[in-house]
């Protein structure tokens, strides 16, 4: 018991000597960017205005504008599908907002391309076909 009572003593004397979380002041929290979401979801062909708060004026770059564009006001257009990041920066903070553009059409199922699966899995997944052969 005596032994019991040393350690849990020694680890709150232990835990006790961490240092304290550091105190954001107004000035730094001032020079960061707010944004609502860090997720878009857009068709092919939509747009989504960007909205991101900050006493500096934001820039906004997009890492692969064949997937989706952005202006210099942050306005987001969906160009081909894919998954992209959009970077915004202040000067004293960056941060980035990943861009998902899906198709507007989803006409055929996408293939299954996994070898040594059986035919009664392939079955459960796809469904009976119309005409067997």
């Amino acid at each position: 018991m005596m032994r019991i009572v040393t350690l849990l003593l020694t680890s709150l004397i232990c835990l006790s000597c961490t240092p304290q979380d550091a105190v954001v002041t107004d000035d730094e929290q001032d020079s960061g960017i707010t944004l609502n979401q860090t997720v878009i979801n857009l068709s092919s062909g939509n747009t989504l205005q960007i909205d991101a708060r900050s006493e500096a004026p934001v820039t906004y770059q997009s890492q692969n504008p064949f997937i989706a564009r952005v202006s210099v006001t942050g306005l987001v257009t969906a160009q081909h599908v894919g998954s992209t990041r959009v970077r915004l920066d202040n000067g004293s903070d960056t941060r980035e907002i990943t861009v998902n553009v899906n198709p507007v059409y989803n006409l055929y199922p996408d293939p299954i391309l996994e070898f040594g699966i059986t035919r009664t899995t392939l079955l459960q997944r796809l469904g009976t076909p119309d005409n067997e052969t």
